[in-house]
């Protein structure tokens, strides 16, 4: 959220909104991820809000739901740059996952609605372990 987009609040509060929505949403991101350390939970969150162009609400629960996939792709990391995950035709609201080794076959192979999760270079945020 931005000033602009909250005309009705002054731009303080407005930045205190933003402010208090990215710790909530970095709360359910470090539950999602509890063997992570924080700076590395944040750096995917940040990532995935810039990426997919919504706000960190959003993102933090659509990487909850994806939690187990987004482990799995990580503990591949020598082998995989990302997770992209596809709408399922089927069920319509879940989403398949899809390991990738390049970015480059995962954007060839988006749909709409697809979401990419960029996994490469996370290993080098190694601070604090998250409380779980």
């Amino acid at each position: 959220m931005n000033a602009q987009q909250a005309a009705w609040l002054t731009r303080d509060q407005a930045e205190r909104v933003a402010a208090k929505a990215r710790q909530k949403a970095l709360e359910v991101v470090y539950a999602s991820q509890a063997q992570w350390p924080h700076d590395r939970c944040e750096e995917l969150l940040d990532r995935c809000v810039r990426e997919w162009s919504c706000g960190p609400t959003v993102t933090a629960h659509r990487l909850a739901q994806a939690q187990e996939y987004i482990r799995h792709a990580y503990s591949m990391s020598g082998l995989t740059a990302g997770l992209l995950l596809v709408p399922d035709p089927d069920t319509g609201g879940d989403r398949m996952p899809l390991y990738m080794q390049t970015e480059a076959l995962a954007r060839r192979l988006s749909v709409p609605g697809a979401l990419w999760i960029d996994l490469r270079g996370l290993d080098r945020f190694n601070g604090e372990l998250t409380d779980g």
